[in-house]
């Protein structure tokens, strides 16, 4: 007589939280599960019946790990740069504050009064300056002029500061008097501005108008042996 065995269903024992666990065979894929034993569901990554991942699913897992500490690299770096570019941003800008006063200094030097070669070239025709000794220009070059704009001259007699121009000579040429400290205009050197016993010197030459000369620019007395301009550097100008 032939013995048949029944195959039951495995036992299913509760869980503490209430699910049913399956017994460790259907975890296995090397045994499979008795005929007529109910199929477990498949889940996410998991074939029917058993409780290891696929290959795929593994391989996902690996993969999405990798990608999670990339990603948390990639953030550090950001902030990295973030960090040195606030840095160089913030060091770069303390010494902007000093290029304000280098560009008002060359503004106020750019505004002062033209000097040396720039100075002659803006010298004009003889005008009233009010300035002790200033400089006019005509045909005759550029030479020295009293505050009222009148021609100055210079004796050749004259010995250094020692004026030979005296009585007659000096109410036809009277000599150029200063009260207090002289001033003078663009071109001229100051230093070379002196006073002798009243009368007003430039570079070691005693200056002298001419009463013929009656307007700012006129030079009648041009020509006249034993006078002459002055020029702007104390250079004696003779005629023709």
């Amino acid at each position: 007589m032939e013995r048949r065995t029944a195959h039951l269903p495995p036992l299913e024992r509760p869980s503490a939280l209430g699910r049913t666990d399956r017994p460790p065979a259907l975890d296995r894929p090397d045994r499979p599960a008795a005929p007529g034993a109910p199929v477990q569901p498949a889940r996410r990554g998991l074939p029917a019946g058993t409780g290891r991942p696929t290959e795929p699913a593994r391989r996902w897992g690996r993969g999405s790990r990798v990608g999670l500490v990339l990603a948390g690299v990639a953030v550090a770096v950001g902030l990295a740069a973030c960090g040195s570019s606030s840095t160089k941003t913030a060091t770069g800008s303390g010494p902007a504050s000093t290029t304000a006063p280098a560009t008002s200094a060359a503004a106020s030097s750019a505004t002062t009064a033209p000097t040396g070669a720039a100075a002659l070239a803006a010298v004009g025709p003889a005008t009233a300056t009010g300035k002790t000794l200033s400089l006019a220009k005509d045909t005759h070059g550029i030479f020295l002029i009293g505050p009222d704009g009148h021609t100055l001259y210079v004796y050749a007699k004259d010995t250094g500061t020692t004026s030979a121009c005296t009585g007659a000579c000096a109410a036809a040429w009277p000599p150029l008097q200063a009260s207090g400290t002289p001033t003078t205009g663009p071109g001229l050197d100051a230093s070379k501005v002196t006073v002798v016993n009243g009368q007003v010197a430039y570079g070691g030459h005693l200056l002298y108008g001419f009463i013929k000369d009656t307007a700012p620019g006129q030079t009648d007395g041009v020509g006249i042996p034993e006078w002459s301009l002055l020029g702007p550097f104390a250079n004696v100008m003779t005629s023709g």
